[in-house]
């Protein structure tokens, strides 16, 4: 369930993250079991909270997993991006060819089947989330 239109559960997330961490948000998404807040740089500590102590909150609350992202402010942080949404999974190198048309991901063995999953699920959310937040539309792992 890559980024969708927010459905009743996902506005739940929000709320909750909204009540425990004081930091507005309108962008979440799932990616596997994960369920992925952006958030804006000035507001990303105060979305954490000191020691992490806002995600082990609503961890708790919602049972499930989260992360908190920093909002791609442009093309030129997508390395950080999405690397940040596929850890713990380690990468060797992503490139961006030079039109801004395709992203490349080199892995090894385990990484590369990490990121693609059975029948491709992940390697399909994973497409969804770029395509969103950094309006690229092709993805290749390698």
């Amino acid at each position: 369930m890559a980024i969708t239109k927010l459905n009743m559960n996902l506005i739940q997330f929000l709320n909750v993250f909204e009540k425990v961490t004081k930091v507005r948000t309108r962008l979440c998404f799932t990616y596997g079991p994960t369920i992925i807040f952006l958030v804006d740089k000035d507001k990303i500590s105060q979305a954490i909270g000191k020691e992490g102590i806002n995600v082990k909150k609503i961890n708790k609350k919602i049972n499930k997993k989260i992360k908190i992202v920093l909002v791609p402010e442009s093309i030129n942080d997508f390395k950080s991006f999405i690397e940040a949404v596929i850890f713990p999974v380690k990468i060797k190198k992503i490139v961006l060819d030079e039109k801004n048309t395709r992203i490349t991901i080199m892995a090894g063995p385990q990484a590369k089947a990490a990121l693609i999953g059975r029948d491709k699920v992940r390697f399909n959310e994973l497409k969804e989330i770029i395509k969103r937040q950094l309006g690229i539309k092709k993805l290749r792992i390698i």
